[in-house]
């Protein structure tokens, strides 16, 4: 599968790459960052660089947002897709296995892997029946409540699996406190020992 006619900008790239290298990324994106497409490269980074065949989630805040996610990834990914289905929370997309030279030398080999695009909002607890290895969930302060500590985290935890979540911290959102709360667990300046100049 030829992956070098696709082309991001060098924070995407970088994001990615953290996204290999931390169990749990929390990214504020702002306009014109080009959202959408960094979790285009996260999708395919996390299919090609994974062991047999695997399953990850994109979670959005609605069944419409769902749905919408699920219509663009169909159409940007379309020749790599094998077996789809749109049915609310039973909506997913199964790609082929992907590789590249880098994913290849690293020693992965890609098998495929289902992408389950399920709404998070506060129906978030009828999606919990998936084993996953990685998450993407777009927009952290519009998910329901409990839908990362309660739902999702859990399903990563038997793969040790990897999670992006991203989006903008809306102060209406149902879930803001929960977004800022996991913001302040990777603050850097919260485990400083106390003195620490750093601290203030």
């Amino acid at each position: 599968m030829d992956l070098t006619g696709l082309r991001w900008h060098d924070g995407q790239i970088g994001l990615a790459e953290r996204v290999r290298d931390y169990p749990v990324v929390v990214h504020v994106a702002w306009r014109r960052w080009g959202k959408s497409s960094s979790r285009k490269l996260v999708t395919i980074d996390r299919i090609r660089r994974s062991h047999g065949f695997t399953e990850g989630c994109i979670g959005a805040h609605s069944h419409a947002e769902a749905k919408n996610l699920w219509e663009a990834d169909l159409l940007a990914f379309g020749p790599w897709i094998v077996d789809k289905a749109n049915e609310d929370q039973r909506r997913f997309l199964e790609f082929v296995g992907l590789k590249d030279d880098e994913s290849v030398a690293d020693g992965f080999d890609s098998k495929g892997c289902r992408v389950w695009y399920p709404s998070l909002g506060e129906d978030h607890k009828t999606f919990q029946a998936h084993g996953l290895f990685w998450a993407i969930l777009d927009e952290l302060s519009l998910l329901g409540t409990g839908a990362w500590d309660d739902t999702v985290a859990p399903m990563l935890l038997d793969n040790d699996g990897h999670a992006l979540l991203y989006g903008n911290a809306y102060p209406e959102g149902p879930n803001f406190a929960g977004f800022s709360e996991i913001w302040q667990r990777g603050n850097p300046k919260n485990h400083l020992p106390c003195g620490d100049p750093e601290c203030e």
